[in-house]
């Protein structure tokens, strides 16, 4: 999807490539990738720059540990965890690496602190994620 800015959003399925190889792969719920050389017909070859998973009860451990380090240490630079149980997102921000991430709840619009312009209000989004 592109608006005519320099980065372009994509959603699953989307493979995205962390280490640059053909066989590891991960499918985010969203990314933004701003580097669009990273982008091709398989997918996004290296870490994209936003991500965004969205939890289910199957995913949590994948999400929540497992795709946490990996997004970490492949150079993604902010990563949105949207948990519809708690009614929460947790945001990494990876680029900074401040201490603890931060927690919003679904009452709050929540902007990027890397993609300029990217906000959601997740007032408008709670019916959805349930």
């Amino acid at each position: 999807m592109r608006k005519g800015g320099k980065c372009e959003v994509d959603v699953s399925p989307f493979a995205v490539f962390l280490k640059n190889d053909r066989w590891n792969y991960v499918e985010p719920d969203v990314i933004v990738t701003c580097n669009r050389d990273k982008l091709d017909d398989q997918g996004c070859h290296g870490a994209p720059d936003w991500v965004m998973e969205v939890l289910s009860p199957s995913s949590v451990v994948m999400d929540c540990r497992r795709k946490l380090e990996a997004y970490r240490s492949a150079g993604v630079r902010e990563y949105w965890i949207i948990d519809p149980g708690r009614e929460t997102v947790t945001i990494y921000d990876f680029e900074r690496e401040e201490g603890e991430p931060k927690v919003y709840d679904f009452t709050e619009v929540i902007r990027s602190e890397i993609v300029e312009d990217l906000e959601l209000d997740f007032t408008q989004l709670q019916e959805y994620l349930r």
